[in-house]
């Protein structure tokens, strides 16, 4: 009786060891990790969205900031774009690196609301807006 109680204890611990093998691998490939050193542009995550109700239209992530001091056990103290200090230290786990959008060459056509561009059965009613008359 007590061989088959090692036997058992001794396969639900390998089947143990296997499980938490395989969970660590996943979790491993889930988890992202950036490196960062004094002077990088970083952003920082919104913790207020995730305990409020309805918060879903509120910004995941605030910044950019910039990484002024790297303090023991991953904790750092940020500035914002006027160079001032947070108030509080931040766990550099809340951080994920800045990257600027490149800027973009589009330039928008100006809108005319002219009754005259527009077809010949639009009337101006003012403001800016257009009416088109039925015949």
């Amino acid at each position: 009786m007590q061989a088959l109680d090692e036997v058992i204890r001794k396969r639900i611990k390998e089947t143990q060891a296997k499980q938490k093998k395989c969970y660590d691998a996943k979790q491993q490939k889930r988890v992202k990790k950036f490196s960062f050193s004094e002077g990088d542009r970083v952003l920082l995550r919104n913790s207020l969205k995730d305990t409020r109700k309805g918060g879903r239209l509120t910004a995941a992530w605030t910044g950019p900031y910039t990484l002024k001091t790297i303090l023991p056990k991953g904790v750092c103290i940020l500035t914002g774009i006027d160079g001032m200090e947070l108030k509080s230290k931040q766990n550099m786990a809340r951080l994920k690196p800045y990257r600027e959008r490149p800027a973009d060459n589009v330039q928008q056509q100006p809108v005319t609301t002219d009754a005259s561009s527009v077809d010949g059965d639009a009337a101006d009613v003012g403001h800016g807006m257009l009416c088109f008359m039925q015949p």
